[in-house]
């Protein structure tokens, strides 16, 4: 109805068929909310998931194409995340995970745009204002951030990452190219350490 919340269903109160009805319809929407969170939603981190990445990537894609918003998307890879699964087990590993997205949301603040792909691949957009100098800042807050030590249950784990960055529009005009480029800068970032 006009001038209702997005979500609410009005005369769930009523106790006769409207009101059932109503009710009905509000587990619907619950439902809904619910669906959409799982269908975007990384299970272990809470993060965004591959899907979310996607449906992201075409959103901010679109935007630089039309002039009405730049990004910078990064790649970031755990370096060394398969040594504490041999080491800690799988469950160390999960955990490991969960300190990672946590460490790059402190990081990166709120304005960012998370996800986690597969593994101990992360990805993030960043509102780009023109100012290289501000991407920068970020990004070496977050490598920092995630070089410092990650203490699990089962011990210590040194922690660091290899970030790949391009900027949006500039460095690719479609979302394939964008996630293709990304992926390149994030190899060339770790072959040179």
């Amino acid at each position: 109805a006009a001038g209702q919340n997005e979500g609410v269903v009005p005369y769930t109160d009523k106790n006769d068929e409207i009101g059932a009805l109503a009710q009905g319809l509000a587990r619907v929407v619950d439902l809904q909310g619910e669906l959409a969170y799982l269908a975007y939603t990384d299970e272990l981190t809470g993060l965004g998931n591959r899907s979310r990445y996607l449906v992201d990537l075409s959103q901010v894609t679109a935007e630089g194409i039309e002039g009405k918003g730049k990004w910078a998307l990064a790649h970031i890879d755990v370096d060394k995340f398969k040594d504490t699964n041999d080491v800690y087990g799988q469950a160390a590993g999960d955990d490991l995970l969960k300190l990672v997205g946590e460490a790059i949301r402190e990081a990166v603040g709120e304005k960012a745009k998370l996800a986690r792909l597969a593994g101990d691949n992360f990805t993030l957009f960043l509102p780009y204002s023109g100012r290289t100098e501000d991407i920068i800042r970020s990004l070496d807050r977050l490598i920092v951030r995630l070089a410092e030590p990650f203490h699990l249950k089962q011990g210590e784990v040194q922690g660091s990452a290899s970030v790949g960055v391009i900027i949006l529009p500039k460095d690719a005009k479609s979302a394939d190219e964008a996630h293709r480029n990304a992926n390149i800068a994030l190899r060339r970032a770790k072959d040179d350490g």
